[in-house]
């Protein structure tokens, strides 16, 4: 039995209807992640509305995907650690480049310098 009681696009209506069609057109359908935080389409509004501005910051998406991948892993979240894995190979990591990323090992020398 889950611990969270998910809002399944099938059972969607209203504000969150909207957000998951926008997803669904976006992303092709509505991670469970999103779907856990379907209950309250405020929170899923404003966690999406962070993750875009997250976006527009200088950061590159590889550089934001090796964060998260360190974080995950630090987190011991497996879900995390699946859903970011992917994200970064489909920005171009590749397997080595992930898998030092989740070690804190990340191989861009530049990821961390101060200029």
């Amino acid at each position: 039995m889950p611990r969270l009681n998910v809002m399944t696009p099938e059972k969607a209506s209203g504000k969150t209807r909207e957000i998951y069609d926008d997803l669904t057109s976006r992303m092709g359908k509505v991670i469970d992640i999103f779907q856990g935080m379907g209950n309250s389409h405020a929170a899923l509004k404003a966690y999406l509305a962070m993750s875009d501005a997250l976006k527009a910051g200088e950061l590159s998406v590889e550089d934001r995907e090796v964060i998260y991948l360190a974080v995950s892993e630090l987190n011991g979240c497996q879900y995390c650690v699946s859903a970011h894995t992917a994200i970064a190979g489909k920005a171009g990591m590749s397997g080595e480049q992930i898998v030092a990323a989740r070690k804190w090992e990340p191989t861009n020398p530049g990821l961390y310098s101060d200029n």
